[in-house]
């Protein structure tokens, strides 16, 4: 025997466009742990005709951050979502003015595949579970969607959305009061926004979940943490990827954050670079090895984008990428003893890329030793000194 159970929402009816092919939208307010139970969200990689990206666990963080930081802080956008035919719409005439309709849900007990799928806002989705599963979420949903239909508006969607220009911003900011001006500066960068100011972006990347660099920097606001980053060092990367980083339209300071704490999290995330990343012996995070690290980076990227291989705005794909490029040099390179002194130099941070690319080239050809003819591991000659 099978079992069916449904769910039922209240909600408005909206036809877009007064023609026959217009598919109706149905506007509602629905829980976000009803929304799991009964919309899938599935990668386009895992099965045909899915039509979403790869969840990033930082993007859910930093929403979920954001809703956490203030009891004033909402998500007043929509989560978009398509059911092609397993649905029932209900019908309460109030009068020639207003008409109430129910949305009925079926489902059957047990089945695999859920009768909706999500079009936009799975992020959004996930963070508010994690914040509390009872928060209502407006939805607009598609109704008796097929697969074209979901693939346009996923595309258009997620397509269309631009940042807020850092001078209209600003221009926005300035008919704010001292109060209300602060409090705007505190909520905005509590989602990780800079807006276009690089001692903000620091201040994301010292506090922010989502940051590699959190509790790090050495700075005096930094009374808990391990002061093992310079300020002045991230900076310094950040205007690297901002400037030298190969994108098709130029980076705003909010972008370049986003790349660099993606880069840094992928070398976290390499073979033994967790347990060096708060030792204070390890040389990885001074200031001379942070920024020829990440011009390191930068210059590999730029041959992977050059060759069409990555896209440097898909975070997640930089990410990986880091991870994959730092997992070819030991992190002991980083703890063991470096000869060469004084390297916050350009030509110190030179010595420093040279070692990361040789010790790769080394493990590539299968040498025993990897720090083999590794200038760093050299003392200079007294001509030299």
């Amino acid at each position: 025997m099978v079992n069916e159970f449904s769910k039922n929402y209240n909600g408005i009816i909206l036809k877009q466009r007064n023609n026959y092919e217009c598919p109706l939208i149905f506007i509602c307010a629905i829980p976000a742990k009803d929304i799991k139970e009964w919309v899938d969200v599935i990668p386009t990689r895992e099965k045909k005709g899915a039509i979403q990206r790869i969840l990033s666990d930082a993007h859910v963080r930093s929403i979920k951050n954001y809703i956490s930081a203030s009891p004033k802080n909402i998500i007043p956008t929509t989560i978009t979502i398509a059911i092609p035919s397993e649905y029932e719409v209900i019908d309460h005439s109030l009068g020639d003015q207003c008409s109430l309709k129910t949305l009925k849900i079926t489902m059957v007990e047990g089945q695999k595949s859920k009768p909706a799928l999500l079009i936009d806002g799975q992020h959004r989705l996930e963070a508010m579970t994690r914040v509390e599963e009872e928060i209502p979420l407006i939805c607009t949903i598609i109704l008796g969607a097929n697969d074209l239909e979901r693939a346009i508006n996923f595309v258009v969607i997620n397509n269309k959305a631009k940042r807020v220009p850092t001078d209209l911003v600003k221009a926005i900011v300035s008919e704010l009061d001292e109060v209300e001006k602060e409090d705007f500066k505190t909520r905005v960068t509590s989602i990780g926004l800079s807006l276009g100011d690089y001692n903000n972006a620091l201040i994301i990347l010292s506090l922010s979940d989502t940051s590699p660099f959190n509790g790090l920097l050495d700075w005096e606001t930094n009374r808990d943490g391990q002061r093992l980053i310079k300020p002045l060092a991230l900076e310094m990367a950040l205007r690297l990827v901002r400037n030298d980083l190969n994108t098709e339209s130029e980076l705003d300071v909010d972008e370049s954050l986003e790349i660099l704490s993606a880069m840094w999290r992928g070398i976290k995330k390499a073979p033994g670079y967790d347990n060096i990343w708060l030792n204070n012996d390890s040389n990885l995070l001074s200031k001379a090895s942070l920024v020829a690290t990440t011009e390191f980076l930068i210059e590999r990227i730029n041959q992977k984008i050059e060759d069409g291989e990555i896209d440097p705005t898909e975070i997640q794909g930089v990410e990986q990428y880091s991870t994959e490029l730092m997992s070819k040099i030991p992190s002991e390179f980083w703890t063991t003893k470096w000869e060469v002194k004084s390297l916050d130099t350009s030509a110190g941070r030179g010595l420093i890329r040279d070692a990361l690319s040789k010790i790769r080239t080394n493990i590539s050809r299968g040498m025993a030793e990897p720090f083999n003819k590794i200038d760093l591991f050299t003392p200079p000659s007294s001509e030299e000194q």
